[in-house]
């Protein structure tokens, strides 16, 4: 669908927009800035408190995705971390179907994939038995047995 403006200008819809859950990413926010300051009006620039307040903006947005970051690998250490401990540990913990397992955490591992958006998800993973489990389904560590 494409329609001209008053101006002269024509405007093509895209065909398939990219929805993105109802959320405006960083890059999402650069470019509306960068289509807004290349299709001004040259005779009514915008006002240098407008841009200053869009700048903040920018900025204030590359902090908060800064730190979600470091916050998100703390939590991937924290839990690196703790699985280094339970190396030896007879523990017990829920797999995906519900069904407790116990036995001894044999490996620690940082597996890594992409969700539903393609943003990058770290995942930790305690051996038990043979299998790999999330480290989030532990459940208990339970007190070492005597051989």
């Amino acid at each position: 669908m494409s329609s001209t403006s008053p101006i002269g200008q024509t405007y093509v819809a895209p065909v398939n927009p990219v929805v993105n859950n109802g959320k405006m990413t960083q890059t999402d926010f650069m470019k509306l800035l960068i289509t807004q300051l290349a299709n001004q009006d040259p005779m009514k620039p915008t006002d240098s408190d407008s841009m200053m307040t869009q700048m903040t903006q920018i900025a204030s947005i590359q902090s908060m995705t800064s730190m979600q970051q470091g916050m998100t690998r703390l939590g991937i250490d924290q839990q690196l971390t703790l699985g280094q401990q339970l190396i030896g540990k007879n523990i017990q913990l829920q797999d995906s179907q519900g069904n407790a397992i116990t036995g001894h955490v044999t490996k620690v591992s940082l597996s890594s994939s992409t969700d539903s958006s393609g943003a990058p998800v770290s995942t930790v993973n305690i051996q038990v038995n043979g299998n790999d489990y999330p480290i989030s389904s532990l459940q208990s560590v339970l007190p070492d047995t005597a051989p």
